[in-house]
C-alpha cells in the first residue's frame, strides 16, 4: 500500500515543481527560496521566469524626476545641471537588471523561520524589494485547496429553482389521481 501512494504521489506531484507559477511562488516565500526545490534545475528554471517577468513591472518612483528643495528651485541653481544629468540617468536603467540586483540581494537574506507570518515580512520589506513585491502581489493570491469552490457548487446544486419546484408539483398531482 505504501508503495502504491509513493507511486501516486509522484505522479501527480513529481514535476509540480517545474511548473513557473509555483516555482515562482516558492522562491518569492522567504521561508524557502532555493531549498524548496528537490532539483536544481526547476529552482533555475523558476529563477529565469521571474527574471523574465521583470520587463513588465513598473514602479512608480523609477520615473518621477529627483525631488529639490523648494528653496533650490531657481533657474540659475548650480545643481540644475546636476539633477538633470541623475534624472537622465535614472530614467535610463535598464528595469531587467535592475530586478536581477534585486532578485540576488534577496537571495542573499537568511531564511525566515518556518512559523514566521511570510506576508508580513514583505510587508516589512516592500520597499527593500519593490520590484519583488509587485510579483508576491500576484502569486501569494493562490489558493490552498480547492474546497471553498467545491462548498459553492455543493451549495449551488442543492438550491432549486422555480422551475423544478413547479415539476415536483406537478409530478405530485399527477401521482394523487
Amino acid at each position: 500500500m505504501v508503495n502504491v501512494l509513493v507511486k501516486e504521489v509522484e505522479t501527480r506531484f513529481g514535476s509540480i515543481e517545474l511548473i513557473a507559477l509555483y516555482a515562482e511562488a516558492t522562491i518569492l516565500d522567504p521561508r524557502f527560496k532555493s531549498y524548496g526545490f528537490l532539483h536544481q534545475h526547476a529552482y533555475n528554471e523558476g529563477k529565469k521566469s521571474l527574471i523574465s517577468k521583470a520587463t513588465t513591472i513598473r514602479i512608480a518612483n523609477s520615473t518621477n524626476k529627483i525631488n529639490t528643495l523648494p528653496n533650490e528651485n531657481c533657474s540659475d541653481s548650480i545643481w540644475n545641471d546636476f539633477d538633470s544629468e541623475v534624472n537622465t540617468l535614472v530614467q535610463s536603467s535598464n528595469p531587467t537588471s535592475a530586478f536581477i540586483v534585486e532578485l540576488d540581494k534577496y537571495l542573499q537574506e537568511p531564511l525566515l523561520p518556518r512559523n514566521e507570518d511570510v506576508l508580513v515580512w514583505w510587508k516589512q520589506y516592500q520597499y527593500v524589494y519593490p520590484r519583488l513585491f509587485q510579483i508576491v502581489k500576484k502569486r501569494f493570491c493562490i489558493m490552498g485547496t480547492s474546497v471553498p469552490c467545491e462548498r459553492i457548487f455543493f451549495k449551488a446544486g442543492q438550491t432549486i429553482t422555480k422551475k423544478e419546484v413547479e415539476y415536483q408539483v406537478q409530478s405530485l398531482r399527477k401521482l394523487s389521481f
